[in-house]
């Protein structure tokens, strides 16, 4: 009688997840525990990397794998595929191919075009060629090209669905007051950011000021890497689907490389939770 293993939830590392990444990683790899200086060991890099880090986990909420990934700081058309593990009692299931298509999707998501990753053997050299890494001649990295866009017309790589880039997004101060104004001239006093002119008016994104109400007033989210281009999609959706989901209103004001995206003050917290739930970075304010 065979016993059949479900399907392993896969999400986006959080750092409390550091501690159960470093005992797994005793328990499932070779070497006596605590060998090694692995990457993994150190929780500054682990939380460094969480926006490109995944987990697995069975329906008990036990961890069964997990992924270290990046995107390099200095090649920004290449991400970094650095170690997968899988338990014992869930490998030959998908867990590593489940994991490795979520950070395929996330780099595509992210501009990157190549992914480099240790060349491995056996079982691992099989997963890699089976996810179209190839070996690079004179170097011990298998490359795996990603192309422009997704190879299935946009679901992600092998066809899973519902993987969006992950991003870093500062949060602007000071805070943001919307107003719409039916004469469509452009304010006399300059005091805005930003200004769009539509038929049925113009609507004027300011600074609030000492007297603008709470329930008036919106936290700004820009994108910390900004610059991506005009040709990479699913950015926009990367961010307002998270919070669309969590009943955060938005505003949104795009600029030449980035998206400016406005959330009410008052709901900044359930706002930055679903987006680190989504996998993306926060970083604290700045001017």
């Amino acid at each position: 009688m065979t016993t059949e293993f479900p399907a392993p939830a896969v999400r986006p590392a959080r750092a409390a997840d550091h501690s159960r990444v470093v005992r797994a990683l005793d328990a499932w790899c070779s070497g006596p525990p605590g060998a090694g200086a692995h990457p993994v060991r150190s929780r500054l890099l682990f939380e460094d990397f969480l926006a490109t880090c995944c987990t697995a986990e069975d329906a008990d909420g036990a961890l069964v794998g997990f992924l270290i990934g990046s995107l390099s700081q200095t090649d920004r058309r290449t991400a970094h595929l650095h170690h997968v593990a899988v338990a014992p009692r869930a490998r030959r299931r998908g867990v590593a191919a489940a994991l490795c298509e979520r950070f395929l999707s996330v780099a595509r998501g992210g501009g990157r075009r190549l992914v480099r990753c240790e060349a491995a053997a056996g079982a691992g050299a099989a997963l890699l060629a089976r996810l179209g890494f190839v070996p690079s001649p004179g170097t011990p990295y298998a490359l795996l090209d990603l192309g422009t866009n997704p190879p299935d017309g946009g679901t992600g790589p092998a066809g899973v669905p519902g993987t969006e880039p992950a991003l870093r997004l500062r949060i602007l101060g000071p805070d943001f007051v919307l107003e719409h104004r039916a004469d469509p001239r452009e304010p006399r006093d300059g005091n805005w950011h930003a200004l769009v002119r539509a038929p049925d008016g113009l609507t004027v994104i300011r600074e609030a000021g000492p007297a603008t109400p709470e329930e008036e007033r919106w936290t700004g989210l820009y994108d910390a890497d900004a610059g991506h281009g005009l040709d990479v999609p699913g950015l926009l959706a990367a961010v307002i689907t998270p919070l669309a989901g969590a009943a955060v209103p938005v505003f949104v004001a795009s600029t030449y490389h980035a998206d400016l995206v406005l959330v009410p003050r008052s709901l900044g917290q359930r706002a930055y939770a679903a987006l680190r739930g989504a996998g993306h970075q926060i970083l604290d304010t700045v001017p």
